[in-house]
């Protein structure tokens, strides 16, 4: 019980000494993120395959399924990255993309010159 009332204060004191809390949804409305150069997208899609493929052959790893799950999406979501800066169209693909959508992203980025 006294517990929760130390929180409680705690989080009264924070708020007091940090002001009105700002609107970061408004703040950044209408910002764009900065685009990385294609040949770090490259790099990072290289970089992140590899890692898949050790993580599938490796089953020592501690709680491999998560690791293997959030190295997948991030590269789904640099793959996709890839295919703006490259003007490949997406129709609207999100991550997790499906092993065929991803393939079909991955070919139409090596007809483009795209290497990783």
């Amino acid at each position: 019980m006294a517990g929760g009332r130390v929180l409680d204060w705690l989080g009264q004191a924070l708020r007091k000494g940090m002001g009105p809390t700002p609107d970061w949804n408004a703040a950044t409305a209408g910002m764009q993120p900065a685009q990385r150069p294609i040949e770090r997208l490259a790099a990072d899609l290289h970089r992140l395959g590899a890692e898949i493929m050790r993580l599938h052959a490796d089953r020592r790893v501690s709680a491999r399924a998560f690791h293997l799950h959030v190295t997948e999406l991030a590269y789904d979501d640099t793959l996709l990255l890839a295919c703006r800066a490259l003007e490949v169209e997406t129709r609207g693909a999100r991550s997790p993309l499906s092993g065929v959508r991803r393939m079909e992203l991955e070919i139409e980025l090596a007809r483009r010159g795209l290497r990783w």
